[in-house]
């Protein structure tokens, strides 16, 4: 079973709704690297004045030691709000603001985690991208993945 979003008819529906969708359509791995990189495929195109409604739900493999971090570059003056889980202790849903790159870490477990998020962008006079950003926690000769599937919706509400 596939979600709406890989369906034609599904994502030809969100799009007539207003949604942005966007679906990672392969693995990406970052290797023995804590530095923040650009996910290749979650991240869309933001207006000025104008504010949106963020969901995303990155799932990710990445070993105990190295971990998994978050951000989000937003465009410049705009205000991301919203919660994500896990928090920074791995285990709670935390709220927080942010007006540039924002840190997740993950729950140090060795397994496939989930990092979810549902926010509000507020972007101010100037229009840029909302873009995931995700690296190894602790640079380790391992692969850190963030798995085909993962996905983001944006809907522009004003």
């Amino acid at each position: 079973m596939g979600s709406i979003t890989s369906f034609p008819v599904g994502s030809a529906l969100l799009r007539m709704a207003g949604f942005q969708p966007r679906v990672k359509r392969a693995d990406e791995i970052v290797n023995n690297s804590a530095v923040l990189q650009n996910d290749n495929d979650l991240l869309v195109a933001v207006e000025a004045t104008s504010t949106y409604l963020v969901l995303i739900c990155a799932i990710y493999r990445a070993s105990a030691v190295a971990d998994f971090q978050t951000a989000f570059a937003i465009p410049a003056g705009a205000e991301l709000d919203g919660v994500k889980f896990p928090d920074l202790t791995g285990s709670n849903w935390q709220r927080n603001v942010s007006t540039g790159p924002e840190s997740h870490i993950g729950d140090g477990v060795a397994i496939d985690g989930t990092f979810l998020y549902v926010g509000r962008l507020v972007v101010a006079g100037t229009a840029g991208n909302l873009t995931l950003q995700w690296a190894q926690n602790t640079a380790e000769a391992t692969d850190c993945t963030v798995r085909l599937g993962s996905w983001m919706l944006v809907l522009k509400v004003a």
